[in-house]
């Protein structure tokens, strides 16, 4: 039987001086099922990246898929790229590893990178789609999909991509039951067919059903065997539970009344209601995308519903995001921890002492001093609950906090639970976990999915009924541009008022709901109103309607006013409109063929059009950030939004150092999910959206002449 990995002493550093991984060898086998198993922090993940062809190492031999990748003559890059053709890696942050703007895009881009033919790469997105259970999701923004949900378009990438080698790290962290089981379905009939399987997990049930299990130590191969036997993780149902399952209950400290919350055009929460009595410890249960996180924001008051309404009688409520990573802000420990009893008014003295309370009672007192950002994900959980404990909550609601931790250190934060709720707090909990559920819930609650629950009959083809999606990218993307250029043209009321009809065509043909339309405009108000008032008050000719002082207003005044506000708003209205149905790489795609003869002169039209793909999606994905780190300074007491101006740029100061670091991580993760989605500059991406003018597109083209006509018309008018 040939090799697919192959290690030789090898050992790795990240800092040149302390050694993460020591001395490893290892042999797998072409066709094996290997589990790497460990404690947190004992070097799985990066074990995981030399062998993905991520990393190099800082010694030793690495050879994959019969391509000798570092050796003592040192990196052979070369190799490195032969072997990344031939393997998926799965990130342990699904969220890193996503690059695409809808999801069957995202799973498309690793077959696109691959040289798969257009129809190919389409049957190879639908199948991977239909057997991670994504398939009615094919047109949505990855970044509005759930941790669960996320995680099974990262696992729908990789199986798109047909590899040899298939490596997954964590890969059900996030993920309900039913969905693991139907991944691992997934992948006993991939490893059937001879492909080669490694998964890093925590989880025991999923080790036992490898071929062989390898425990890492400190760095080190501990153990090399055949796996022992293991429970089967049990489905969550109500027959299941031995507490109570119901959503409501009487005199509630926390409710929800006939909440419903949508985004994106889709009800993530349709008229739920539920409730939490004083004292208790309710679990909050159901399958990916049900909108557990989602609720747990709302009836934290991070998220305002869109009908409904949230009641509490709680004094301070706190909560512990799914990521932690998305709720430290400040340098240290200490500091993020004093963060909250700060913003609280207390005396310096007082801050210190809750600080040490807390850090004492997680038993985190030798991590104070410690950049928050150096820390193990474990380490992470545990300094965000310290932050939300040190505000003295009397309900606390945790989103997933035991997922991605190995069984000691979810042992420990369980313990730390069942104490605080000893202690009389109320707790509201979601997970995943029958057993903790057994373990800690005095009543359950489970949420069933809403109405556009996943059809497998739906097709990534049917989802897409917008007739402005139906022109080839290059026709709209071009009458787009132009349209967007003939706006500063427009001087005369009668052709902005044309202008006007043109923005509402853009509109109907996209299908963007008005209040769609007003969310996505956010950030223009503010511009066009400025350059409204600006040109209102600046233009001093024409006759004088009204003074104010010194400052006076001129009918030539009001009409520039309306003019400059007006064409900034059509242009606001017509890009919106066509980014919500035109994802980022079709415009990229679009571009890079329209520039072919750019091309052919040696410009790098290829690598300059992926770049600008990736932009398009980096500056939302950093907006978001940003909005998570406010959401959780304001559940801590500090906002930049209102309150003092101390706490205000306390609030600012904070978030300047977590926003910088979370864009370079974003950048290197980028950098990573380009590697392992076998991106490479020198070769030819092959587009699976096959671009073809039809008669549709060049009635579009004429369409754009007869309004450019028409506006040179009007003028003379």
């Amino acid at each position: 039987m040939s090799t697919a990995l192959e290690l030789s002493h090898v050992s790795f550093s990240y800092d040149g001086k302390h050694d993460v991984l020591q001395d490893i060898s290892l042999t797998v086998p072409r066709g094996q099922w290997l589990t790497i198993v460990g404690a947190n922090g004992s070097g799985k993940s990066t074990l995981s990246r030399l062998l993905s062809a991520v990393s190099a190492p800082t010694s030793g031999t690495l050879t994959v898929l019969g391509n000798t990748l570092f050796d003592t003559d040192g990196v052979h890059r070369d190799a490195y790229i032969r072997a990344r053709h031939g393997l998926s890696y799965v990130t342990q942050n699904p969220e890193d590893h996503i690059v695409g703007a809808t999801v069957k895009d995202d799973v498309a881009f690793e077959p696109e990178n691959l040289g798969f033919a257009p129809c190919d790469t389409a049957s190879a997105v639908q199948h991977a789609l239909r057997q991670t259970g994504m398939l009615a999701f094919s047109d949505t923004d990855p970044q509005h999909l759930s941790g669960g949900q996320q995680q099974r378009v990262a696992i729908a990438s990789a199986l798109a991509a047909s590899p040899d080698l298939l490596i997954l790290d964590e890969p059900f962290a996030y993920v309900d039951m039913a969905a693991r089981r139907s991944i691992l379905s997934s992948l006993s009939a991939q490893h059937s067919r001879g492909v080669t399987i490694i998964i890093i997990t925590h989880h025991e049930s999923v080790a036992a059903l490898g071929e062989r299990v390898i425990t890492l130590g400190d760095g080190r191969i501990v153990q090399d065997g055949k796996p022992t036997s293991a429970s089967a993780d049990e489905s969550i149902s109500a027959e299941r539970i031995p507490v109570p399952v119901q959503n409501e209950v009487a005199q509630p400290v926390l409710a929800a009344k006939n909440l419903t919350y949508a985004y994106d055009g889709r009800s993530v929460l349709e008229n739920v209601n539920v409730s939490v009595a004083r004292g208790e410890f309710v679990t909050l249960s159901g399958p990916n995308g049900t909108g557990k996180s989602t609720l747990a924001h709302l009836l934290a008051g991070a998220f305002q519903p869109t009908s409904g309404s949230v009641i509490s009688h709680a004094e301070r409520i706190g909560l512990v995001l799914q990521k932690p990573e998305k709720q430290l802000f400040a340098e240290s420990v200490r500091e993020d921890i004093a963060f909250g009893p700060r913003n609280l008014g207390l005396s310096a003295h007082d801050v210190d002492e809750r600080v040490m309370q807390t850090a004492e009672f997680l038993g985190i007192t030798h991590l104070l001093e410690r950049p928050v950002w150096n820390l193990s994900g474990g380490q992470q959980r545990l300094v965000a609950i310290a932050g939300t404990l040190a505000m003295k909550p009397d309900v606390l609601i945790l989103d997933e906090p035991t997922a991605g931790l190995d069984t000691h250190v979810e042992a420990r934060l369980l313990s730390v639970l069942e104490a605080l709720h000893e202690q009389g707090m109320t707790i509201l909990m979601i997970t995943h976990s029958l057993a903790h559920i057994r373990q800690l819930a005095t009543r359950a609650i489970l949420l069933e999915p809403p109405s556009y629950a996943a059809d497998p009959s739906v097709t990534p083809e049917d989802t897409v009924t917008a007739p402005l999606s139906r022109f080839d990218p290059r026709a709209l993307t071009t009458v787009t541009l132009l349209t967007l250029f003939t706006s500063f043209a427009l001087h005369t009321p009668a052709q902005l008022g044309l202008g006007v009809l043109v923005a509402l065509a853009y509109v109907l043909l996209a299908h963007i709901r008005p209040g769609e339309l007003v969310t996505e405009l956010h950030g223009f108000w503010i511009f066009i109103a400025f350059m409204g008032l600006f040109n209102l008050f600046f233009v001093q000719s024409g006759a004088e309607l009204v003074r104010f002082g010194a400052v006076r207003l001129t009918d030539a005044g009001v009409w520039a006013g309306v003019l400059y506000a007006g064409r900034f708003a059509l242009l606001a209205v017509v890009a919106v409109s066509v980014l919500h149905i035109l994802p980022p790489a079709r415009i990229t795609d679009a571009v890079e063929s329209l520039c072919g003869g750019l091309k052919r002169l040696g410009w790098p039209v290829h690598e300059l059009s992926l770049m600008m793909s990736l932009s398009l999606r980096f500056i939302p994905i950093l907006t978001r950030d940003v909005r998570s780190l406010i959401t959780a300074q304001e559940l801590r007491g500090g906002t930049i939004r209102h309150g003092s101006l101390a706490v205000r740029a306390r609030s600012a100061q904070a978030l300047i150092v977590p926003s910088f670091a979370n864009a370079l991580r974003h950048a290197d993760k980028l950098s990573v999910a380009l590697d392992i989605r076998g991106f490479d500059s020198a070769a030819t991406r092959v587009p699976w959206r096959v671009m073809r003018m039809t008669a549709r597109d060049w009635a579009l083209v004429a369409a754009f002449v007869v309004y450019l006509a028409a506006v040179v018309a009007l003028y003379f008018v």
